[in-house]
């Protein structure tokens, strides 16, 4: 019985653990490509690359350490067939929207990478997105090759430049 009772609630809980694993199909890519640039560089074609795909808002401390591994992870691959897009998202949360601190925040970070605006059709797009900072490292063929979703009170905060690099590095 308490076997059953494990299993029951192990096999409950899965789909909040594991979710959906986005793919980055034409759609997804197409979705990418609607929304507006915020800051760096435009984005460019998707098909055949490595692409980074990380969720943030300018509010967030841990995108902050995260933004400046994405732009060292940029300048050490870009050449080598790595995206980097940056889905700004959640920035009104809590009445939090304010263009002045998404100013300092560029200002901080200068990102050599792609920024765009998110909502909550792109959060869905990548199987209903809804924490940050979220990162999708997908392949050259589309498929997801690593993913971090930020958990609400965990103690980890962001991904590592070391593990970006480590999911990155096989890739190219």
């Amino acid at each position: 019985m308490r076997r059953l009772i494990f299993s029951l609630v192990f096999v409950l809980a899965l789909p909040a653990i594991a979710g959906p694993v986005p793919r980055l199909d034409g759609s997804v890519k197409a979705a990418l490509a609607s929304l507006g640039n915020l800051a760096g560089a435009a984005l460019p074609d998707l098909d055949g690359k490595v692409v980074v795909v990380a969720f943030w808002a300018s509010w967030c401390p841990p995108c902050l350490v995260e933004f400046k591994d994405l732009a060292r992870l940029h300048e050490a691959y870009a050449e080598k067939g790595l995206v980097v897009v940056a889905v700004n998202r959640f920035e009104e949360w809590n009445a939090q929207e304010n263009p002045r601190r998404m100013k300092r925040f560029f200002a901080r970070t200068k990102p050599p990478f792609s920024v765009v605006s998110g909502d909550g059709s792109i959060a869905r797009a990548f199987g209903g997105v809804d924490r940050i900072p979220t990162v999708f490292v997908f392949d050259r063929t589309g498929e997801t090759a690593f993913s971090f979703i930020h958990l609400r009170n965990a103690e980890k905060q962001s991904v590592s430049h070391d593990e970006l690099v480590a999911a990155v590095r096989p890739l190219l």
